[in-house]
């Protein structure tokens, strides 16, 4: 905190924030890679239990969520 100046609540945030929007962004992606089979089943696109997250869809979304809170907070320029 006294290095950088960054308020242990801020860095909580940011932890839950980029860990709900990554799994959301997993399966968007996973979704998205697999549309074929998504258009014809429509019922499975909220089924994890056969497996169904992409881990490059969370990072990705995960950090455009972190950015954007940062710089809604202020703490980018």
């Amino acid at each position: 905190k006294e290095k950088f100046n960054i308020e242990y609540d801020f860095i909580l945030e940011n932890i839950i924030l980029g860990i709900i929007v990554g799994v959301i962004g997993a399966r968007l992606y996973y979704i998205l890679f697999n549309l074929q089979y998504f258009v014809n089943n429509p019922e499975n696109i909220l089924n994890f239990r056969n497996g169904g997250l992409a881990i490059y869809g969370g990072l990705i979304f995960g950090a455009i969520a972190i950015i954007i809170n940062c710089k809604i907070q202020k703490m980018m320029y």
